[in-house]
């Protein structure tokens, strides 16, 4: 018996198959990261009008016929286009980069609406404001809390002693949070401006009080805190990410252009 299922749904990746069709994956509001195909969608406009595209947020009609089986998609009306982030690269980035942690660390049909709500609101924070150093370092903590592993930075994982001291301190990647005392074989020095910084990120709950904590991307401070999160994350997804490779590599371009320019 075939069931029919109409969703909120965000779209995380389209993948052409055979000679019409494409594999699909949403983030639903209902039921969570789901796998679907559309049959001839790449040669139909009357039944996908408004596109299967990334960065849209719509109303999905979705079907199965047993557990576990791959769901067919029979319509998508998109309601909300951020299609113009494409438009801004750096932002672009941020949400790739977004996407590929949802979709590795989200478990098949598992609906959590605190984690379709934070994708909404962060691809409106991207197609309004750009990309933003101090959003996407919320966006990784909030989904990291919303997951269960939200790590801890004003306190010892291990004696549990809340850290008042201004100075360095070591943060366990294995264990998710600082450690003052013990023996520690994946410990990453953690300024103590770099820990106020995620701190304080970490207790905001929207973007917009976000935007208003200053912190550059290019300054020592912004590269610890960047190199902290991205270690939390791949510790949880265990292997790289493909777009952080891209940025790598994007940046390696960058910079032998500029060596180029003034040579």
């Amino acid at each position: 018996m075939t069931t029919t299922r109409i969703t909120d749904a965000i779209l995380l990746r389209s993948v052409p198959y055979k000679e019409s069709d494409v594999i699909l994956s949403f983030y639903t509001s209902q039921y969570g990261r789901v796998s679907a195909y559309a049959r001839g969608a790449r040669n139909s406009r009357r039944r996908f009008s408004g596109g299967l595209t990334l960065l849209t947020i719509g109303k999905a009609e979705l079907h199965t016929s047993k557990p576990d089986s791959l769901w067919r998609l029979s319509d998508y009306d998109v309601n909300v286009d951020h299609t113009n982030i494409a438009s801004n690269l750096d932002a672009m980035i941020h949400a790739s980069y977004a996407i590929e942690i949802v979709r590795e660390l989200t478990p098949l049909e598992h609906p959590d609406t605190l984690i379709f709500d934070l994708l909404v609101e962060f691809f409106e924070s991207l197609s309004i404001h750009g990309a933003v150093f101090s959003v996407l370092r919320s966006f990784e903590l909030r989904f990291l809390s919303y997951s269960g592993f939200a790590p801890t930075f004003d306190r010892c994982v291990q004696c549990d002693t809340l850290i008042t001291t201004e100075c360095d301190v070591l943060f366990d990647i294995t264990a998710g949070g600082i450690v003052c005392c013990g023996d520690t074989q994946n410990g990453l020095l953690l300024s103590e401006v770099a820990r106020q910084f995620l701190i304080s990120v970490q207790q905001k709950r929207s973007f917009s009080e976000v935007n208003e904590i200053p912190m550059s991307h290019r300054s020592k401070e912004g590269s610890l805190c960047r190199q902290i999160m991205l270690s939390i994350i791949q510790q949880h997804i265990g292997k790289p990410l493909r777009s952080v490779e891209f940025i790598h590599k994007m940046t390696s371009k960058s910079e032998d252009s500029l060596h180029r320019s003034h040579g």
